[in-house]
């Protein structure tokens, strides 16, 4: 897992390495989240961002998707109230079930996930 401070690094970072998913808080300093998801998918980035914000306004979800986000989680997180989404690929699924095409899970938590 590595952490970054803001989403100039966010991006570097994601550029830099092949993560399985990323976590992005919307609001940061410098470039937010939903402006370094937008360079991620200018770039063609296609791992899922799930996007972590305080911010519970009705039309934030909608925000998240129209920056290329992929989920929105509202701040504070309860893991206990989270379920899981299948968010790979069924082929990548299926390999990684059968011990096929295995390789090392790296995440990208973006700063500001209290």
């Amino acid at each position: 897992m590595d952490v970054v401070s803001d989403g100039v690094q966010a991006v570097r970072a994601v550029r830099a390495n092949a993560y399985d998913l990323v976590f992005m808080d919307c609001h940061m300093p410098g470039m937010d989240g939903f402006e370094a998801t937008r360079v991620l998918r200018t770039d063609g980035c296609r791992v899922p961002i799930i996007a972590f914000t305080a911010d519970a306004v009705a039309d934030n979800r909608e925000r998240c998707t129209a920056a290329g986000m992929d989920d929105c989680i509202t701040k504070p997180v309860s893991v206990a109230g989270r379920r899981a989404a299948p968010l790979e690929p069924p082929e990548r699924r299926a390999s990684r079930v059968t011990g096929t095409g295995a390789r090392a899970s790296r995440r990208l938590w973006y700063t500001g996930l209290s």
